[in-house]
């Protein structure tokens, strides 16, 4: 992985894989060590899939629902959904089943999934996935069920 200097000016025309060592999370937001210029957030409030995307992308720096690429990645983002706020124990991620299997929304390939046994179900009216912090496993829910999230942005 590529990085900047400490003292230098971070381009805005860096690769995801490029860190940005001038750069910090917004208040709020936790940055990640497996990828050090990607911020993670989970957001409390409750909102459908739709809303929960639509709100991260209003959160700036193109912001949207979490995705998850990797086991290292899933066990960083249990550990800190556990040491979390009590007020929510699912959270939906970016994952969504497009009718052609499951994708990310933010559009990233990564085939790496976490599901809690007897999961995905087949049930077509649910085509979200959420992340349960209590065991750390994903699920399929609803997309209409009122959920907290985790958002995600790049520095």
């Amino acid at each position: 992985m590529a990085t900047q200097p400490p003292n230098s000016k971070c381009s805005k025309k860096r690769k995801k894989s490029q860190i940005c060592l001038d750069k910090q999370c917004p208040i709020g937001w936790y940055r990640e060590s497996t990828n050090s210029n990607k911020c993670i957030k989970f957001v409390t409030e409750v909102q459908p899939w739709f809303g929960a995307k639509f709100d991260c992308s209003t959160l700036g720096n193109n912001s949207t629902l979490l995705s998850i690429d990797q086991a290292f990645e899933d066990s960083e983002i249990c550990q800190v959904g556990q040491a979390g706020d009590d007020r929510c124990t699912q959270f939906y991620t970016g994952l969504f089943n497009s009718g052609n299997g499951w994708q990310w929304s933010d559009g990233d390939t990564s085939a790496y999934r976490d599901w809690k046994s007897g999961f995905p179900t087949s049930d077509s009216t649910k085509g979200c996935a959420a992340f349960d912090r209590k065991t750390c496993k994903w699920f399929n829910e609803s997309c209409d069920t009122p959920q907290c999230y985790i958002c995600q942005q790049y520095i």
